[in-house]
């Protein structure tokens, strides 16, 4: 993961860090992600054997694979957990950092499954993985970031969510602070 600010306050290198910390199992997660939807596509079409199952296969069987493959995907998915869930300004200070890692975890996972669905994402990933530094898998990873653009463009074009300071209150200051305006 290469850590740096992606947008307008994203400063909190504390959630980064746990981000990178995390970095390579989220991309053996999402690996064997790809792996087994290309194992359920193969089954799902009652093929005896395909490319994508031999695939999926031989790749289960691996000892490494390269992360690179991945790391944009990811560091587009961080940077959007960064973007959406937390107050501004960004984690100013340090949290939980067991509860924020498990948050950041469940969001990975479950987004990259959501783009699983979409076939340029999958197809993407796919020939990304089946295709590493050739022309073909550069298309791949070029298509997964398409995709993912196109879903955080708010991010991508700094289009800040509307916030205000009572968003920054926890709901027992916030009533507080009404009963003193009444």
């Amino acid at each position: 993961m290469l850590l740096g600010s992606r947008f307008p306050g994203d400063t909190s290198l504390w959630v980064m860090n746990l981000q990178h910390d995390s970095y390579v199992d989220t991309l053996i997660t999402f690996a064997d992600s790809v792996v087994e939807r290309g194992l359920y596509a193969e089954h799902l079409l009652g093929l005896l054997t395909s490319d994508i199952g031999d695939f999926c296969r031989h790749f289960r069987s691996r000892k490494a694979f390269d992360y690179r493959i991945l790391e944009s995907a990811h560091d587009d998915i961080a940077a959007n957990f960064r973007f959406r869930f937390h107050r501004w300004p960004l984690f100013a200070q340090p949290g939980d950092p067991v509860e924020t890692l498990a948050a950041w975890q469940a969001y990975a996972i479950e987004e990259f499954q959501l783009h699983m669905n979409g076939i340029r994402f999958a197809t993407g990933c796919f020939d990304a993985l089946r295709f590493p530094n050739l022309p073909r898998g550069f298309a791949g990873e070029s298509a997964m970031q398409n995709v993912l653009h196109q879903r955080y463009y708010a991010m991508y074009n700094h289009v800040l969510p509307n916030w205000t300071p009572e968003e920054d209150l926890t709901p027992e200051e916030l009533s507080a602070t009404s009963a003193h305006s009444l």
